[in-house]
């Protein structure tokens, strides 16, 4: 008998009554435990439960006072082109239900190096509100997650540590005034939706993939590789599999909506700034890696290479405020055709620079030894697939869902790597942690127990 079983027949044996018995029953479930000793760790990890803590223990970074600033009217489709609009909303919503004051005065952060006892942030009791409504989803998030995990998690220590782990380790990220917070929640959610309905498909998870994937590109502009993804996978889904087609079908069809969503949105850019974009972000990070590199130079609009030339050195210095000159000189419109012109002319050049980059870069050294790792799981998935002669969903889901990510940081950001792979660390630990379970059963169970767990959480 497990320990929790053991605790649960105590309280039933000790004591009597409904309310007793439905607490017994709490007892036995591992899911209340693990969610139990991350509220636990919450709070050991910061005092959430004194807003009044100087100095501030809330982490702001450059790009809080886009969101806390956020003084467009959404309700009148007035939106804000470098920030997409969930944040800002969940950060009103905050302000509406607690009544506090809105954090519109601007973040102060102070510059590296500075002792913490000098850090201030504006808006203490705001920020609190702010935190605690980001932890309460997380914490709620994990109960799907949960359950998710133990459909292919079989060995009960290693789902209960692996999930835990994972909770522990991204608890510190709700302290954050930024999207960090929402996305890491909403990933794992993804996830979990994804798992539920390859185990057991229903019109619903499908439905609400794609009414997610919208609300997380909405969110964080690098989702939209979750859409490319969803795409594959319902394409897949209705070529190979044949028991779900109604459900993958309607999966297929709510992704649509979404897209229709997101083009409507980009419409609303266009309207409110001549640039039909969900976020120019990813094109300012293209503008400054080819200026960076002097690609720009061999670009043939002459007319704007003349106007950087000429440029303010004080605006040259600043690659961000020479992109915003350029754009409110020419246009969006016209920088995106400077910018993606300029690549296209120098394709071949330009990716083995960001091959380079992506080995050599510091930023990104601690990224390298999960490529060898991708490419040996990889080899092991199709040998096994071949092995089984089943198809490996959820693996080739999981490293779908982690080099989807990898890729459009590397070709859309030039730095905060640590920041924009966040939401995908979830799954790799999983991954790792597949090991840890495949051995754990391969030591208790015999082989064709073993085989058989393999090929169910294929």
């Amino acid at each position: 008998m497990s320990c929790l079983a053991q605790i649960q027949n105590w309280i039933q044996c000790r004591f009597r009554g409904k309310i007793l018995s439905q607490i017994a029953r709490l007892a036995g479930m591992p899911v209340f435990w693990c969610l139990l000793l991350t509220i636990v760790c919450s709070f050991m990890y910061h005092p959430i439960y004194n807003p009044r803590t100087f100095p501030s223990y809330y982490y702001v970074g450059a790009d809080t006072n886009g969101y806390t600033q956020y003084e467009m009217d959404l309700w009148k489709g007035e939106f804000e082109i470098n920030r997409t609009p969930v944040y800002p909303m969940f950060l009103k919503f905050v302000y509406w239900v607690t009544g506090s004051e809105s954090i519109l005065d601007e973040v102060e952060y102070t510059p590296e190096g500075t002792p913490v006892s000098d850090h201030i942030v504006q808006g203490e009791t705001t920020c609190f509100y702010v935190v605690c409504l980001q932890m309460l989803l997380f914490w709620l998030v994990l109960i799907p997650f949960y359950y998710a995990c133990g459909t292919f998690l079989r060995d009960p220590v290693v789902h209960f540590t692996a999930v835990l782990m994972i909770a522990i380790a991204f608890l510190p990220y709700q302290w954050w005034i930024l999207t960090e917070s929402l996305s890491i929640s909403g990933s794992l959610l993804f996830f979990s939706l994804i798992v539920f309905y390859l185990n057991r498909p229903t019109h619903t998870t499908a439905v609400s993939l794609g009414l997610l994937t919208f609300f997380l590109v909405l969110l964080r502009p690098i989702f939209l590789y979750l859409v490319i993804l969803l795409f594959f996978f319902w394409i897949l889904r209705l070529c190979i599999s044949s028991h779900d087609r109604k459900e993958a079908l309607a999966g297929f069809l709510a992704l649509l909506v979404s897209l229709a969503g997101l083009y409507g949105y980009a419409g609303l850019n266009e309207k409110n700034h001549g640039f039909r974009t969900i976020s120019p972000v990813s094109l300012t990070n293209r503008f400054i890696m080819i200026f960076q590199t002097d690609f720009y130079l061999k670009s043939k609009d002459t007319e704007v290479l003349e106007y950087i030339e000429k440029s303010p050195l004080n605006v040259k210095a600043s690659k961000y405020l020479l992109f915003e000159d350029l754009a409110d000189h020419f246009g969006y419109e016209r920088v995106k055709q400077f910018v993606h012109g300029t690549i296209r002319a120098n394709l071949k050049e330009f990716i083995i620079s960001h091959i380079k980059r992506m080995w050599w870069e510091s930023d990104l050294y601690a990224f390298r030894p999960l490529y060898f790792f991708g490419a040996f799981d990889l080899l092991i998935t199709i040998l096994l697939g071949i092995w089984l002669k089943t198809f490996p969903w959820l693996r080739l889901g999981m490293w779908g869902f982690f080099f989807g990510i990898m890729f459009t940081m590397y070709f859309g950001g030039i730095d905060c790597y640590e920041r924009l792979i966040l939401p995908a660390l979830p799954v790799l630990y999983l991954l790792l942690a597949r090991y840890a379970d495949i051995l754990a059963i391969a030591r208790t169970q015999g082989t064709q127990e073993t085989l058989q767990y393999l090929k169910e959480t294929a």
